[in-house]
């Protein structure tokens, strides 16, 4: 009877480790194939540095600044835009991937008097410039290109105990450019050359900058006094900014993950990413998940200062104060259960739901005159407190109950 008892035992834990083990390959089996569609159909991602790309690295807060400065700003195929270019406009290039033709007439471009913005120092248009890397930029710029109070933080020692991918690299001042930015042991973020780098002079000028990231979403926002390098993009009266794209490969960069497609990589991160859940669901479980409240994103005021200041310098700060105050009023219409767009029946409405002082109030709302720079940033940081008041995590007052005075 134990005999029988204990054979019966084992088969049926033998049944049971077999049962598991096919759960098991199962499981795995529906991950890969979930992994292998997800590589296929998934869209490629937008291009590093696109002016459209909202990603960390696209550079859509450059392109947005330009627009409020009434810049317009075209990207696409170097093969036909550069047939485009005339002496008023901007030339930009963040790669290095124009064709040896592509790059002539950009050459010729600047020697007709036209600019260009290179962001690839070692590249023929940036004049094959050595690369340095590990000091970063840091403090005034020092030179006439930007304001003295452009002060920046992207130095070694703010990225200590970080990816030293971060600090940004520098370019190895060698044939004496007409001026230098931040220039740090013969080594410089920016540089002007009247013509192009290393000869092949005219009236037109060339700007280097060694490292494009300076400029990218994820930069901006992590520093937003970057967003003042906007003013090394801005063309002569009504030219464009045209952002040249080439199609020819980029140099491989040093090291395995150049020689590693995109596709394949993301199918690796995709399969981690699934053998974790896997293990997730078949881990022990300690308790319940408890939810915790989001973090409150804090506004990049130094992003509108900044903004401001360049507004203010080309005369359009009440422009921006006015575009703000439809943006809010547009807004608040639905929120406080009315169609109006009228400042005049949304002030009371909004002192009302929100607490805050009339002036605030009337300050985000009314359209009234700017005074420059701090205008504009005293009209931002009032539709800032509207909008923090009338969050749904912030209990609103009583209606009945007066506003609390400042």
């Amino acid at each position: 009877m134990t005999a029988t008892a204990t054979a019966t035992g084992t088969a049926g834990t033998a049944a049971a480790d077999t049962a598991g083990t096919k759960r098991v390959m199962a499981w795995l089996l529906a991950l890969v194939v979930v992994v292998a569609v997800l590589v296929v159909a998934s869209p490629d991602t937008d291009p590093p540095y696109a002016t459209t790309s909202e990603d960390a690295g696209g550079t859509d807060i450059l392109r947005r600044v330009l627009d409020d400065l009434g810049v317009q700003v075209v990207e696409g195929d170097a093969a036909s835009l550069v047939a485009e270019l005339t002496p008023s406009d901007v030339a930009v290039v963040f790669r290095d991937q124009l064709t040896a033709d592509q790059e002539a007439r950009v050459r010729t471009h600047v020697q007709d008097g036209g600019r260009l913005v290179v962001a690839a120092p070692a590249s023929p248009l940036g004049g094959r410039q050595k690369r340095v890397a590990g000091i970063g930029a840091g403090g005034a710029p020092g030179c006439d290109l930007l304001p003295a109070r452009t002060v920046i933080s992207q130095d070694v020692d703010l990225f200590e105990g970080r990816d030293a991918t971060l600090v940004p690299d520098l370019f190895e001042v060698a044939d004496a450019p007409a001026q230098v930015c931040w220039e740090d042991a013969g080594a410089a973020l920016v540089g002007v050359w009247d013509g192009l780098p290393g000869g092949g002079g005219g009236p037109g000028r060339t700007v280097v900058l060694g490292d494009p990231d300076v400029v990218t979403n994820a930069a901006i926002v992590s520093e937003p006094v970057l967003g003042q390098l906007a003013t090394l993009f801005l063309p002569a009266d009504t030219g464009r900014v045209v952002v040249l794209v080439g199609t020819e490969a980029p140099p491989a960069p040093i090291g395995a993950q150049g020689s590693i497609p995109d596709n394949l990589r993301r199918g690796m991160w995709l399969a981690a990413l699934a053998l974790a859940l896997f293990a997730a669901t078949r881990a022990r479980r300690h308790g319940r998940v408890v939810a915790e409240p989001r973090p409150v994103e804090v506004p990049a005021s130094a992003l509108a200062g900044g903004i401001a200041e360049l507004l203010e310098r080309h005369g359009q700060a009440a422009d921006a104060a006015a575009r703000l105050r439809a943006e809010l009023r547009a807004e608040l219409g639905p929120r406080l259960g009315t169609g109006e767009r009228d400042a005049t029946v949304l002030v009371p409405l909004a002192e009302r739901a929100t607490g805050l002082d009339r002036d605030v109030v009337a300050t985000a709302l009314a359209d009234g005159p700017v005074d420059g720079a701090d205008g504009l940033v005293a009209v931002a940081a009032a539709g800032h407190a509207v909008r923090a008041a009338l969050a749904p995590d912030r209990p609103e007052a009583p209606p009945d109950d007066p506003p609390p005075s400042t």
